[in-house]
């Protein structure tokens, strides 16, 4: 797929080759003004070597992947009329001496550069570096109540709070400790630059990118899919001192009910957070196998699991199936041909037993957790 054009004006028309890697300034466009440096100001030789020693385009010129062809010539563009079907075009003027870089340049006609470079005689560019802005923070509105809500996941929330009605309050200050601790204790990662521009800003000695802040003055953090869809609304749950946020209902797909992994983000950071059930036993006081960890691992089967048949042994939680020739209710079955892979000896009418390993369920936990802040506030309360 071919993301950019390398092009040069020459006399009447422009004359480019195809970029089909990573087009954007702060990767091409900075490859494009280190060469500039290389070339000590010949942009005559850095055209020469980027568009006509290389007249069947580049892979990625970045990393010195030119693509072979004895028979392609570099192609006149008609840059004031339509068709450049690409996202980022760069044109060079030797005899001014200019580099103007466009964003998607298509169109009856071609709007003002996005950016306009000047080199000086040692090739040093106007604008020495493309910085690669900062990912945005998540802009999702927070809505109250439980607008976004649907009914399945109104049937989690009951569901839960069934099997958690031994000690509610004891178990939700153990989940929101773990929740805090987990983020406390993640490892954030800064949305890193690019090679090619952390290369020249070296070369330059021009300062490092500014340090991201993990949250903002009321600690607020997105919880999401690490490639889910864009998120439009979003619930708030008080954990401790921070304040979570996550999708509506509406904007999970099916998929998420048992997501294992989420991503913390936060102002141009990012934490991978592990599966909550995994992480409660480090957090809480009594351990994994005191009374606490199995309720909450039978409160999240009840509530992804949706049917299924469990019970608590020995501190552990079970699934049961019940062995059939076809099966009709997977949550309470399993085919016989399955069951036996499992032991070949099962018949059709007996319950095979499996422990439950401790999946995710994080939105129902959370869901849970907000309903019993929500149903604590006074009347009239946001």
């Amino acid at each position: 797929m071919v993301t950019g054009i390398v092009a040069r004006r020459k006399g009447g028309q422009v004359l480019g080759v195809d970029h089909r890697d990573d087009s954007e300034p702060w990767i091409l466009g900075n490859a494009l003004l280190a060469a500039a440096l290389d070339h000590a100001g010949d942009l005559a030789g850095l055209v020469r070597e980027v568009i006509e020693r290389a007249p069947a385009g580049w892979r990625a010129y970045p990393l010195g992947d030119r693509i072979e062809d004895p028979r392609a010539a570099p192609r006149s563009l008609e840059v004031d009329g339509e068709g450049l079907d690409v996202e980022w075009l760069y044109v060079f003027d030797v005899e001014g001496r200019t580099l103007e870089v466009w964003f998607d340049p298509t169109g009856p006609t071609l709007e003002p550069a996005l950016f306009t470079v000047t080199f000086d005689p040692q090739g040093r560019a106007s604008t020495p570096l493309f910085r690669q802005p900062p990912p945005e923070s998540p802009t999702a509105k927070v809505v109250g109540g439980w607008k976004g809500d649907n009914r399945l996941e109104k049937a989690f929330r009951a569901r839960m709070a069934d099997a958690l009605d031994a000690d509610p309050a004891r178990i939700g200050r153990f989940v929101e400790a773990a929740i805090a601790g987990a983020i406390r204790a993640s490892t954030w990662t800064a949305f890193e630059e690019e090679a090619p521009e952390q290369r020249l800003r070296e070369r330059l000695g021009l300062p490092p990118p500014p340090v991201p802040r993990l949250w903002d003055d009321e600690r607020r953090l997105w919880l999401m899919r690490p490639f889910g869809p864009e998120v439009r609304r979003g619930w708030e749950v008080a954990i401790e001192d921070f304040r979570v946020r996550y999708p509506v209902a509406d904007e999970r797909a099916d998929d998420d009910l048992g997501e294992d992994y989420v991503l913390l983000r936060s102002d141009g950071a990012f934490a991978s957070l592990p599966p909550l059930l995994q992480l409660l036993p480090a957090f809480l006081d009594d351990g994994a196998d005191a009374p606490t960890m199995p309720l909450l691992r039978a409160g999240v089967a009840a509530a992804v699991g949706d049917g299924i048949d469990y019970e608590i042994q020995d501190g552990r939680l079970y699934m049961f199936k019940a062995v059939v020739e076809a099966v009709a209710t997977p949550q309470r079955q399993i085919a016989l041909a399955d069951a036996r892979a499992y032991d070949a000896d099962t018949r059709v009418g007996e319950t095979l037993g499996w422990d439950l390993p401790p999946y995710g369920g994080l939105w129902s936990l959370l869901s849970w957790l907000r309903s019993r802040q929500l149903s604590a506030r006074p009347a009239g309360a946001g």
